[in-house]
């Protein structure tokens, strides 16, 4: 049986250009989504142990990708400012990157894990769908188009995603398998 890979860009969007690059974004989404969720779903405990002490975990990286898809798109592209709860929540003022220091993640299923993903892809489609793909914003004295943003967003979502990925296996083996029931 020939399965048949393609990406299927929104219809609804002013720019073809736009409307690829957002298919590709979603679809990366969609092929770690369903690898992480393979052997079903992780305990809430499971998505907050992290590698390391103050190190990143699944849940802590779950939340990271939201908060910077949110912050680029519609902070630093659109000018919308972040309420200060929902910057709180998913990490973003506590974490230190260049220092590996991460917050641990509050306790959430991964089913609402992806709830809040969902939710920041849904703001990210409302404002793209309308703008074209060498648009320029401004940031700080920097310029990018949206054609850059959406990649960058492609590339840092994919980096994280096979953290997520990794650390998936490697706390299997340092703390023998985690909970995770098994979907039949």
């Amino acid at each position: 049986m020939v399965v048949r890979y393609d990406l299927h860009p929104p219809t609804d969007f002013a720019d073809p250009e736009v409307a690829l690059l957002f298919g590709a974004l979603q679809d990366g989404t969609r092929e770690w989504k369903e690898e992480l969720a393979l052997d079903g779903e992780p305990s809430p405990a499971d998505l907050q142990r992290p590698l390391f002490a103050s190190g990143h975990s699944i849940g802590a990286l779950l939340l990271h990708i939201a908060d910077v898809e949110i912050e680029w798109v519609e902070t630093r592209t659109f000018g919308i400012p972040r309420e200060f709860i929902e910057e709180k929540f998913m990490g973003g003022l506590d974490t230190d990157m260049e220092n590996s220091i991460w917050p641990e993640p509050p306790h959430l299923t991964l089913a609402e894990h992806f709830k809040i993903l969902q939710g920041a892809r849904a703001r990210t489609r409302r404002l793209l769908s309308e703008v074209e793909a060498d648009r320029l914003f401004e940031h700080r004295g920097d310029e990018y188009t949206v054609r850059w943003l959406l990649n960058h967003l492609i590339g840092h979502e994919a980096y994280h995603a096979g953290q997520i990925l990794l650390i998936r296996q490697a706390v299997d083996r340092i703390y023998g398998p985690i909970s995770w029931p098994i979907k039949r």
